[in-house]
């Protein structure tokens, strides 16, 4: 047997009418609703609660709003929105006004900011203005640079090239450095100064280190640059002194290389250089031979 009941809702006082069936159990729970709807549940509950619920106002709206007893002792607000925005609030920086140092436009940055442009885009721009114009001493390339930037190659194989030419001063225990009646070169040992004083006392037309091999030793990359080169004769000659623990064989491996690649390369050993000097008379008629007088050239040699 149907029935008709009116319920009123709690939260809204809306009536709303109900047909139920005295003989069905579901039927019968639906007459105990106090709520026309969830929404008017939920919003029923947030200004009421429940009668384990605490009333709270909240910090940031100072809204009223209900949590449990378990809940409510640490609770300041009724939303993660007024907790944000409280948090946002005491996070607050004071702000001041600056000026960029490109593009003039005016910007707002935190008060202890050493910000000084607007944008990525006006920092590049002002970076590129201290800038100059630089080449490589080896490769002759030109690209440009921070003005105060100290570099003279352009990368790491330049500067090795370099290296083997001489361009680079290496610290050693031999009697590297210029001569005062050799100028212009940079010898790296008396053997190279004396080698050069036999070249220009026979008028032998030279040049010092003027290239730089990149050879290939079983596939180790490996640069080399011979002493001298005679120009008439098209050879390149490099100059050895023999050592008893034999620490620098290793580099006429390189000599061989060369040879391997069509070039005339001829070494010349420190002994027999001096003792064909001798069986010449020429040991004696060289000016400022350094193996004749070692310490009286000392005067010789500059930085």
């Amino acid at each position: 047997m149907e029935r008709i009941k009116v319920l009123v809702c709690k939260n809204c006082s809306k009536e709303t009418k109900i047909s139920y069936d005295v003989k069905d159990q579901s039927s019968l729970s639906r007459c105990k609703k106090k709520y026309c709807s969830n929404e008017c549940k939920k919003e029923f509950m947030k200004n009421n609660g429940t009668k384990n619920s605490i009333k709270l106002n909240c910090l940031e709206c100072n809204e009223v709003y209900h949590k449990p007893k378990s809940l409510a002792k640490n609770s300041k607000f009724c939303s993660r929105v007024c907790q944000n925005r409280n948090q946002a609030s005491r996070n607050k920086r004071d702000r001041k006004i600056i000026e960029c140092l490109s593009c003039n436009d005016k910007i707002k940055v935190a008060d202890n900011s050493k910000r000084k442009y607007c944008s990525s885009k006006c920092f590049n721009k002002a970076s590129r203005i201290d800038l100059k114009d630089f080449e490589c001493k080896v490769c002759k390339n030109t690209f440009q640079i921070k003005i105060n930037d100290k570099r003279q190659y352009c990368g790491r194989d330049c500067q090795y090239k370099a290296q083997s030419l001489g361009l680079i001063k290496i610290p050693t225990n031999g009697r590297s450095g210029y001569r005062i009646d050799l100028p212009g070169f940079y010898f790296k040992s008396s053997l190279e100064a004396d080698y050069a004083r036999y070249l220009i006392y026979h008028n032998i037309d030279f040049e010092y280190e003027p290239k730089c091999f990149t050879l290939d030793d079983n596939g180790r990359t490996r640069r080399y640059t011979p002493d001298f080169y005679i120009v008439d004769e098209d050879l390149y000659i490099e100059t050895k002194a023999r050592r008893s623990d034999k620490k620098y064989e290793s580099n006429l491996q390189c000599v061989q290389l060369i040879k391997n690649l069509g070039y005339n390369i001829k070494v010349i050993y420190m002994n027999k250089f001096y003792e064909n000097l001798k069986k010449e008379n020429e040991y004696e008629k060289i000016p400022n031979l350094e193996r004749r007088d070692y310490k009286g050239t000392r005067k010789l040699l500059r930085d």
